[in-house]
């Protein structure tokens, strides 16, 4: 009998770290800065065509995010994540090789999906001309 119940155990726990994940929807398009004012910085790119769903377990949970390289100098790609009921946003975070916190206090047993994803290209007047430039983001729920 003992042995039964281990084995439950395991698969009780098995089931709930399983609950925890992220899924992100849709597929980014290109964001190409072409156009402002002079004098002033070009006006941003932004995209929000982007969705996710999120799902926690049993306890308090948060969204990271980092891309795999650093933006040319004068460029900054920034994320935002709308967050899920009883959760905050950290609102738009400028993305680094460092993990960035984008999401905190996700109550336990969260189940959200449909978020929105807003991404905004922003450049100064000093940086330089760009071309073909990829950046990965790495979301992780922690």
């Amino acid at each position: 009998m003992r042995y039964l119940f281990i084995i439950s155990l395991f698969s009780y726990f098995s089931i709930i770290e399983a609950a925890l994940s992220i899924s992100i929807t849709g597929n980014p398009s290109t964001m190409t800065i072409n156009s402002g004012t002079a004098g002033q910085n070009p006006n941003p790119a932004t995209n929000s065509s982007r969705t996710y769903s999120v799902s926690t377990d049993t306890t308090i949970r948060k969204i990271t995010g980092k891309i795999n390289s650093s933006m040319p100098s004068g460029v900054t790609l920034a994320i935002n994540l709308a967050a899920p009921t009883g959760a905050t946003s950290l609102g738009s975070v400028a993305m680094t090789t460092t993990i960035q916190d984008l999401v905190t206090g996700i109550p336990i047993f969260t189940i959200s999906s449909g978020r929105t994803m807003t991404y905004t290209l922003s450049a100064t007047a000093s940086a330089a001309a760009v071309t073909n430039n990829t950046r990965t983001v790495t979301y992780t729920v922690q």
